[in-house]
């Protein structure tokens, strides 16, 4: 852990206050000597850790605790690390339960080394987590995420293996009440392009609505295999920046006209293609599960969820985009990306298209997995998460990523600041941003 030389530091500190003592420095010192010493034995006592180091540091040695470097990582954040000489580099992976190690292992980041402030906690988030095959990448990114102030549900899917199901409930327990897990009797078979992509998520977001004892702030649906980009803190920012609207995608539609529902619904719609990956304010998820326009759409998905016709890429885009369907934050103007047009950009997400390009080399659904070469461009980019890693595709890609957005908390625990790269103004000037309902 990024403090893990405090506890070093402290055994010197306490080692060297046991010898002096014996010669008793206190009656030998001047006054102002004495109350120095007396004071450090007091903080050494009551276990002060974090603010004794400080103390001691600043006062002998000018100097401040520093975030422990990897060279390797270091090195691929320039790009100057050749993939070639990592052939046979093993991450930190956390497969199995360390049942023996109780939860340290996945709680021990937030307990001593996250700035967790005011104003994040008096602005909670919520996340629906999607998660199949890897426990490493769900128990790293839950790691990464989790804030007590926040709400997590986890879907587990049905055909997950038995021993992936208890490890996550194991871990689940780790964090506390504000973590959910979606229950044998309503966890579903995720299919690729399917309904029931889709309805993972409106499964969480009803758990999330029903169970939560206040109110929320904004919905982020995620899956194991992303990465976080920013911190909690700034995504706080982020959601405060973008002033009561949605982050959804928009595209344009015509050429997905055979995915549209066949069902004729009761009132006027325009399909819109978008992303699946959104960040929904509460009050447009309360439309989600209660709107009867919403219900109806949502009926017209399910009456064709053997189809393969991607509805998790219409349903929010739909509504998001339909501002006479009354939806809270609906953008009232649609403007499809375009890279000369910074306020047309689909923050939510880093996904790299296709072969062409793909720095890994590998690509699955089209989608290109991230790799060790990445990194120089994935830590400089505004957008939330990135899709996605594997297991199997240059582990160090994920373990250097890691290092990042822990130096990054460490950074802001340390200074009390954001990162000064940081800049909430490109998610205020997106169109929705400024052009939605109310």
């Amino acid at each position: 852990m990024p403090f893990s030389s405090y506890h070093m530091q402290l055994r010197r500190i306490k080692s060297g206050l046991r010898r002096s003592s014996s010669k008793r420095p206190c009656r030998r010192s001047s006054r102002y000597l004495n109350i120095l010493i007396c004071t450090i034995y007091i903080l050494c006592v009551l276990n002060y850790r974090v603010v004794l180091l400080r103390f001691f540091s600043d006062i002998f040695f000018g100097t401040k605790p520093t975030f422990p470097e990897n060279e390797t990582c270091e090195q691929a954040m320039i790009g100057g690390l050749d993939v070639d000489k990592l052939e046979n580099y093993t991450g930190p992976y956390m497969d199995e339960f360390p049942v023996d190690h109780g939860c340290e292992k996945f709680t021990g980041l937030y307990e001593h080394s996250i700035l967790n402030t005011p104003e994040e906690k008096d602005f909670p988030l919520a996340y629906a987590i999607s998660a199949y095959e890897s426990f490493d990448k769900l128990s790293r990114l839950l790691r990464l995420i989790y804030r007590p102030q926040n709400y997590y549900c986890v879907h587990v899917d049905r055909k997950s293996t038995s021993v992936l199901m208890e490890s996550v409930r194991l871990l689940v327990n780790c964090f506390g009440a504000n973590v959910l897990l979606v229950g044998d009797e309503d966890r579903i078979d995720v299919q690729w392009g399917h309904y029931s992509v889709l309805q993972s998520t409106i499964i969480c977001a009803y758990l999330l609505q029903k169970n939560s004892s206040y109110q929320w702030k904004y919905l982020l649906n995620v899956n194991e295999k992303e990465f976080p980009l920013r911190t909690n803190w700034e995504l706080v920012r982020i959601m405060k920046a973008i002033k009561g609207s949605n982050m959804v995608e928009v595209q344009r539609s015509i050429p997905y006209r055979h995915r549209f529902p066949k069902r004729k619904l009761s009132f006027p719609v325009q399909w819109i293609k978008g992303s699946y990956l959104v960040a929904l304010r509460y009050d447009f998820v309360d439309y989600i599960l209660n709107n009867p326009h919403a219900s109806e759409i949502l009926r017209a998905m399910r009456d064709e969820r053997y189809e393969l016709k991607f509805p998790d890429e219409l349903f929010f885009s739909t509504l998001a985009y339909n501002p006479r369907l009354g939806a809270p934050g609906a953008c009232t103007r649609r403007r499809y990306e375009r890279r000369s047009d910074p306020r047309s950009f689909f923050l939510v997400r880093y996904i790299h298209w296709g072969a062409a390009g793909c720095l890994s080399g590998v690509t699955v659904h089209n989608v290109c997995i991230m790799g060790v070469y990445n990194i120089p461009y994935l830590i400089t980019i505004p957008h939330l998460f990135v899709n996605k890693f594997r297991d199997n595709v240059q582990p160090a890609a994920y373990d250097c990523m890691e290092y990042w957005i822990e130096k990054k908390l460490w950074r802001e625990k340390s200074t009390r600041s954001l990162d000064p790269n940081f800049n909430q103004s490109v998610y205020s000037k997106l169109y929705c941003s400024n052009y939605h309902l109310k």
